[in-house]
């Protein structure tokens, strides 16, 4: 499945919707706080420099699933289930991203 999002860069806030069957899925990218690059033997001093510059961030994706309250409006929602995922790299490719978020789904309403 093709996700189409708000942008490409991931950065913070980005967004995208989908339907699968009665169910919409939101995903979202939010700013990690919480991970730094220090935390992880994988980075070079100049990955760590360009973070600390503000070149790239970790982001986490978070997919909720939910479904319309009843079939004459959609106006009200029901939550069917949510899930996230937090340390990606802001600067990974969209097929990933997507990628993360599809499995996120499948987690949320299981």
């Amino acid at each position: 499945m093709q996700l189409r999002w708000s942008n490409e860069s991931f950065t913070p806030g980005t967004v995208a919707q989908w339907r699968d069957g009665d169910l919409w899925y939101t995903a979202r990218t939010a700013h990690d706080g919480d991970s730094h690059p220090k935390d992880y033997d994988c980075y070079s001093k100049k990955d760590i420099t360009a973070f600390n510059r503000g070149d790239w961030s970790y982001v986490g994706v978070i997919v909720k699933a939910e479904r319309p309250a009843n079939d004459d409006a959609m106006c009200e929602w029901i939550e069917v289930g949510s899930a996230s995922l937090w340390g990606i790299e802001s600067y990974s490719s969209a097929a990933y991203i997507t990628s993360v978020a599809l499995d996120l789904a499948q987690e949320a309403i299981a």
